[in-house]
């Protein structure tokens, strides 16, 4: 390149140095220039958990089908729904929004409930009690066991009214406004209590009638919760033990 003119090697020198037009092969360098951000608020995502458990009949099989509903406690909030498998297990996806209400449904049973305080995930069994239902002019006799308690968290359930002691429930299936529950056993040794709900929300207002065969108490339908419960109360004159039962009858019938 000895024998180039000055100017061209000049000329060669400037255009490797900076953008001339005309220098082909010249190439910038990339860009540091910052991008431009939002300066608005942006939503963190929503958390969710994993709501599990398994769902029994009471002394029973596992129960297929049943209806799991999570629902907040405060208004507003975001209804979850599930069913158990052929195992009687489910899982429910549950918003981060506590306390919850937990429901689990199925045809043939009582609904029973807990309510889930804690965050995170959570695990809880539930066992529902079958049916038992009286119209007036019904008989039914059936059995209480002393390993039954209430699965229900709620107390308009019956378990703020049953305080702790064995007790089953009896739907009232009525198309009169009165009507007197009779309850009826035949072992001296068992003493059994009839407890009649005026309002459901309020424990105080429960007409208990105690302890020996045949109880009989009147009744005026609601026709919203019309529910009685039988409590299993003594056994030779102890609090029942699991393995103690004693059988009755119960019958509604028009008041005289």
């Amino acid at each position: 390149m000895s024998g180039l003119p000055r100017v061209i090697l000049l000329g060669l020198c400037v255009c490797a140095l900076v953008p001339v037009e005309g220098c082909s092969n010249y190439q910038t360098s990339p860009s540091t220039t910052p991008i431009p951000t939002s300066t608005g608020s942006v939503s963190p995502a929503a958390t969710t958990f994993v709501f599990t458990g398994r769902v029994t009949a009471y002394r029973g099989e596992p129960i297929a089908g049943a209806d799991v509903t999570i629902t907040p406690i405060s208004s507003g909030g975001t209804r979850s729904k599930g069913q158990t498998d052929g195992d009687g297990s489910f899982q429910v996806t549950i918003p981060d929004d506590k306390p919850l209400e937990a429901s689990v449904s199925a045809r043939g049973f009582f609904t029973a409930g807990k309510v889930l305080a804690s965050v995170g995930d959570q695990q809880a069994d539930f066992v529902l009690e079958p049916k038992l239902e009286v119209a007036v002019g019904d008989r039914v006799e059936t059995t209480i066991r002393g390993d039954l308690l209430m699965a229900t968290d709620y107390p308009y359930d019956g378990l703020g009214f049953c305080k702790g002691l064995p007790c089953k429930r009896v739907s009232l299936r009525c198309c009169v406004q009165k009507l007197k529950v009779i309850v009826e056993w035949t072992d001296p040794s068992a003493e059994l209590g009839l407890l009649l709900v005026k309002d459901p929300y309020y424990p105080g207002t429960v007409d208990r009638y105690c302890c020996s065969s045949p109880i009989v108490g009147p009744y005026s339908m609601n026709f919203d919760f019309d529910v009685a419960f039988v409590v299993f109360e003594r056994m030779n004159g102890r609090t029942p033990a699991p393995d103690d039962s004693v059988s009755f009858t119960v019958r509604a019938e028009p008041p005289d």
